[in-house]
């Protein structure tokens, strides 16, 4: 009897031992480092955090998360030049018919104060996981702060050569080829100005005595220019809403008084006009040429818009609103180009 329990007592210690083998033991994954979701936060230094699935090629991996990182840090850059507008920052300020130019070119042209190099960023952290590694870049404001300056330093050259092509002697009106195009210029100055003052905190480049020159010869241009309009020789509705439209950009249109005006605006439209289902639909189709008041040619544009409305002249009035604004933005872009 007592070799029948001490049996079953082997017999239970076996089963046991067997379970323990065949039981693997539990794998511990290793925590995330903190600053995989809070990256440091610093005055001089920006972070980013990238990471990727890991890969036969570690190094591949890796590297796929250093571009992640460096897109993270340059999101950051966009939203920081973004709030700008939400900032109190000191900024030269404009002839107010200037200004309005200049918000124009804002939104047409696209102002190129990015991107930002990222190749300086460098790896602080890297950390693998069981299926991502992680990685944590960092970008010395320093180095935003030299980039934004050295893109100041070319405006600021651009700028100079305009003021020793400008012959001030001479009547600006006929110069506005040269002198327009500094507006870009001017807008991109300030743009770059005011990011440079978010990363270096309120550090600015003055403005050197030739930009000023500039800056008051083109606001003087634009207070004196004058572009008269005319639709087939008649002041009609189309050019009313073409001359609204420019004028909403700064410039100043005359209708049809070519003894004030410096350029003079053609405008030849074609209409058609359908209904169906008790909806009116207005096409119209535009042909634009500007000339000199000597009526050299300059450009010309071709554009067209549709106006839908229950009301006949509603959706022709939609039709030339949109029309006169195309053409706007066209010939606004053509005149502040650099070249003509």
């Amino acid at each position: 009897m007592m070799f029948g329990q001490l049996g079953k007592a082997c017999f239970l210690v076996m089963a046991l031992f067997i379970v323990a083998c065949s039981t693997s033991p539990k794998t511990i994954e290793p925590s995330l480092p903190f600053w995989v979701s809070e990256p440091p936060q610093d005055d001089r230094y920006l972070y980013g955090v990238g990471s990727a699935e890991v890969l036969p090629d570690i190094a591949s991996s890796f590297d796929l998360a250093i571009k992640h990182a460096n897109l993270d840090i340059a999101n950051q850059l966009s939203v920081t030049v973004q709030s700008m507008s939400a900032q109190d920052i000191q900024v030269q300020v404009f002839d107010s018919q200037q200004e309005k130019v200049m918000k124009t070119l804002s939104q047409l042209v696209r102002v190129e104060t990015n991107p930002i190099q990222l190749n300086s960023s460098e790896t602080d952290q890297r950390f693998s996981h069981t299926n991502y590694v992680y990685v944590l870049q960092k970008l010395d404001r320093k180095n935003i702060i030299e980039q934004l300056k050295d893109k100041i330093s070319t405006v600021d050259h651009r700028l100079l050569q305009i003021d020793k092509k400008a012959q001030y002697e001479q009547p600006l009106i006929d110069q506005w080829p040269l002198l327009l195009p500094a507006l870009s210029l001017l807008t991109e100055r300030r743009h770059l100005n005011e990011t440079l003052s978010l990363y270096s905190k309120g550090e600015t480049v003055e403005q050197p005595q030739y930009v000023f020159k500039v800056q008051a010869k083109t606001a003087q241009l634009i207070r004196e220019l004058r572009i008269s309009v005319d639709e087939e020789g008649l002041n009609n509705t189309l050019s009313q809403t073409v001359s609204s439209s420019l004028s909403k950009k700064g410039l100043t249109p005359t209708i049809v008084h070519y003894s004030t005006s410096h350029l003079s605006l053609f405008l030849t439209p074609q209409y058609e006009y359908k209904t169906q289902e008790n909806r009116h639909y207005v096409f119209v189709s535009l042909n634009a040429r500007l000339e000199r008041n000597d009526q050299t040619a300059l450009a010309s544009w071709t554009t067209s818009a549709r106006g839908i409305s229950s009301n006949k002249e509603q959706a022709e009035m939609s039709a030339n609103q949109e029309v006169a604004e195309n053409l706007a933005n066209s010939i606004f872009v053509w005149m502040t180009k650099s070249t003509h």
